[in-house]
């Protein structure tokens, strides 16, 4: 805190420096070299090449892909839900479970569901309907005070993990406030973003508990226990019991419906044991199969505004990794194969399909996502006979 600061003659100047961020971050090579455009004093004055083509969807996706992110608000009880869902998960999992419990309780003092139930409050009952708010002495306003927080003694704890400081030089990617959301001004906490604050207990918590525990456990042989694909695959058990809770939810009163899922769906396919699908749903003559996968995207790639980057040099791979492939593999096997499990399938006639990728990644959301995958998809079931 700077004593004797206002405000008051500095709002111009953070504009500027908001608009400057925002033209960094956001810069889109089209005509000229991007050396051209950092070293040109006058943008104006650089020659563009017309003959260069446009930008393609895929091209502004990637490099608008980390602001499109954060415009993506998270639902406040759909967020905590999930977290909760998946920090039972993981504390009563028979080899990370007392690591989870360890990890939460060296942190924050806390076990699983009470950690979700600070976050919820912290993020909804701070301030209920402004009664906390002040009057400013020099401006004569109200001033919000909802993102500004007095813990009590048994909260102590959460607050000052929460508001470390973490090195950081790679600004844009915001490591420090999604690692750390709150500010120790001393005598209060201040909440820099509260959507991150709630991914805090979800996307962030799996982050964090990856590097500040499991990948440093090592074993009798000084060797780590856990490797990133054995973390990734644990997180995938999760999702998968995570969705089938959710079918089993959502079609318990569903009558004249053929469900299946996951195990279900294993069967002899060109003579080896294999799953057509995750998830497939049937109502008379429409089919919905979907694909399940809860690969994410490193901030590597994510951040990088490139778009061979993003892909890791390889754009095929990318979408597989995310299920591409098997989703249209499902369709093509399913006429031959669908009769196995489901006796009413419908032997003539059209059978709508209805496919869907369910990924446990939020850069997927953004709003060019949709339309890239679907291109995709398009570009692989265009030649099959259909």
């Amino acid at each position: 805190v700077i004593p004797g600061f206002s405000m008051r003659d500095s709002w111009e100047n953070l504009l500027k420096y908001l608009l400057a961020v925002n033209t960094a971050i956001t810069k889109i090579k089209k005509e000229a070299e991007e050396e051209e455009l950092d070293q040109a004093s006058d943008l104006s004055k650089v020659e563009v090449n017309n003959e260069k083509s446009p930008l393609s969807l895929e091209d502004i996706s990637v490099k608008t892909l980390v602001l499109n992110e954060l415009n993506i608000s998270s639902n406040q009880l759909y967020v905590p839900f999930r977290a909760y869902q998946l920090l039972q998960f993981l504390t009563a999992h028979a080899d990370i479970g007392q690591i989870a419990m360890d990890y939460l309780t060296e942190q924050y003092q806390m076990d699983f569901d009470r950690f979700i139930f600070e976050i919820m409050s912290l993020y909804m009952a701070n301030n209920p309907d402004g009664k906390n708010n002040v009057k400013s002495s020099v401006l004569g306003l109200t001033i919000d005070t909802t993102f500004i927080y007095y813990p009590k003694e048994d909260t102590l704890q959460l607050f000052e993990t929460f508001s470390q400081r973490f090195p950081n030089k790679e600004y844009e990617k915001l490591l420090s406030i999604r690692k750390y959301p709150f500010y120790n001004s001393g005598e209060s906490f201040l909440l820099t973003d509260n959507t991150i604050l709630l991914e805090k207990s979800y996307s962030q918590f799996l982050n964090d508990f990856w590097f500040d525990k499991v990948k440093d456990i090592k074993d009798g042989s000084n060797q780590a226990v856990f490797n990133i694909k054995r973390y990734r695959s644990i997180v995938g058990e999760f999702f998968e019991s995570y969705l089938k809770s959710i079918k089993e939810h959502i079609t318990a009163q569903a009558k004249h419906f053929k469900v299946k899922s996951f195990d279900e769906l294993v069967m002899d396919i060109d003579g080896e044991k294999n799953e057509l699908t995750d998830i497939y749903i049937r109502y008379v003559d429409k089919v919905f199969l979907g694909e399940a996968k809860s690969t994410g995207i490193y901030d590597k790639e994510k951040y990088s505004g490139d778009l061979n980057e993003f892909y890791k040099e390889s754009r095929e791979k990318f979408f597989d990794s995310f299920g591409m492939k098997q989703i249209v593999r499902a369709i093509t096997l399913l006429p031959a194969h669908a009769t196995k499990f489901d006796p009413g399938f419908p032997q003539k006639g059209k059978v709508r399909i209805f496919p869907a990728l369910i990924v446990n990644e939020k850069a997927l959301q953004t709003p060019l996502m949709a339309q890239i995958f679907n291109k995709r998809f398009q570009e692989l079931v265009e030649p099959l006979d259909l």
